[in-house]
């Protein structure tokens, strides 16, 4: 009898073996998708170093409020309706009920997405700010580049008539030796900004297969969404939520043909 006892525990220990394990959508997936292209870039060498690095430095370092952002999203995520494929005229669900109601609510407002979706927004900001900087003759610093022309200028000007007056007054050159190295760094540094100007780096390296920084973006963030979701929110909810994150705050609905757009987008990827 005892041993018919342990045989029956034994038998019914090997069958909860073989039951798949389960876990909460926030840890059954770990985010595997390719790295970032802003990973790296904005630590270039001053050998490799660009308008566009400087930029993703510049613009990388702002402040990042993240309750803010979340709270800007959640807006969004109530607000908005998600039209149904049979009936679109029909608005049953907005993106939150939708999201709630599949428990994914807490795995897209966690840190770490936010973090990454930001990253794709920052992105999208970086390569807009360089074409508008290229468009208007600005430098990184938002002046013209007529003014570092005319500042690089008068540095050197300003650098041989007190090289002359020394050499005159036959004064000792160690008196202004530290404000002569002043005015040259300054002179290197202005020089450097207008190099950077004239020889930006190419966008490619961000921006891969697109044209446009708003497809690349796009692809970016449905890519995560996608690698965070896959066999729990359809491919179509996925992308329009995609174009809620990357609208504006007062956004009121995603249009059929900016869905039917990204679409595209993706299928030109693969």
């Amino acid at each position: 009898m005892r041993k018919h006892q342990v045989s029956h525990r034994s038998s019914r220990g090997a069958r909860k073996l073989k039951r798949p394990l389960r876990l909460p959508l926030n840890r059954a997936r770990k985010n595997t998708a390719p790295a970032h292209p802003l990973t790296a870039f904005p630590e270039a060498s001053d050998a490799a170093d660009s308008r566009l690095s400087q930029l993703a430095r510049q613009l990388s370092r702002q402040p990042f409020d993240l309750n803010h952002f979340r709270e800007e999203l959640l807006n969004k995520l109530k607000r908005v309706p998600y039209s149904q494929p049979r009936d679109p005229v029909r608005h049953k669900y907005t993106f939150f009920d939708r999201l709630k109601a599949k428990g994914a609510l807490s795995v897209f407002l966690r840190t770490s997405t936010l973090h990454t979706i930001r990253k794709w927004l920052l992105l999208r900001e970086i390569i807009s700010t360089d074409r508008d900087l290229e468009h208007k003759n600005l430098s990184v610093e938002r002046y013209s580049l007529r003014f570092h022309q005319v500042l690089t200028s008068e540095l050197s000007r300003h650098e041989k008539a007190i090289i002359c007056a020394i050499s005159k007054y036959k004064a000792e050159l160690r008196w202004l030796e530290e404000y002569l190295s002043a005015i040259d760094q300054e002179k290197m540094r202005q020089l450097r900004i207008l190099c950077l100007s004239r020889w930006p780096e190419s966008r490619k390296a961000l921006l891969k297969k697109h044209q446009k920084e708003d497809v690349a973006v796009e692809v970016g963030i449905f890519e995560l969404l996608k690698e965070l979701f896959a066999k729990v929110l359809p491919d179509r909810f996925l992308r329009r939520l995609t174009q809620l994150v990357c609208a504006p705050p007062d956004v009121n609905e995603i249009s059929n043909e900016q869905d039917e757009a990204l679409r595209l987008a993706l299928t030109r990827c693969q």
